[in-house]
């Protein structure tokens, strides 16, 4: 017993031994928390907008009487700003793209009512709109 206790000093007190030591020590704690720390940020940070649904309404007489609407739900852990960017055509060619396309649920309603906006800021839990206007005169 005491032949190790001996050697484990002498292992303790070296220049050299002592430094490796240190750095096994230093590197297993550091490796216990990287990954959780990692993951936990990741998902923290991570902006995760799920779609919901999607449908196609008739509004006769507007400037847009054919509208595509794509309905989404914020699942990160913080709140997200969310805005139109870019529409790529595929199966629906659009009469024109128009930023301000949003609409957020409070409640039961949509707001704003009457018209939608470029920007909106959904809480995490939040569910978002956003309409496209087709070009009922093209056929893809």
């Amino acid at each position: 017993m005491e032949t190790l206790m001996g050697w484990i000093d002498w292992l303790w007190n070296d220049n050299v031994w002592s430094k490796v030591i240190a750095g096994l020590i230093l590197a297993a704690i550091l490796g216990a928390f990287k990954k959780p720390r990692a993951w936990a940020l990741r998902t923290f940070i991570t902006p995760k907008l799920t779609k919901t649904g999607d449908w196609t309404s008739e509004h006769p007489g507007a400037t847009y009487p054919l509208k595509h609407y794509v309905e989404m739900k914020n699942d990160s852990w913080r709140m997200m700003h969310v805005r139109l960017s870019a529409y790529t055509p595929a199966a629906v060619t659009l009469k024109k793209f128009v930023f301000g396309g949003l609409t957020i649920q409070l409640g039961n309603e949509w707001c704003p009512p009457q018209h939608s906006v470029e920007r909106i800021a959904v809480l995490p839990g939040q569910s978002c709109r956003a309409w496209l206007g087709v070009d009922t005169t093209k056929r893809r």
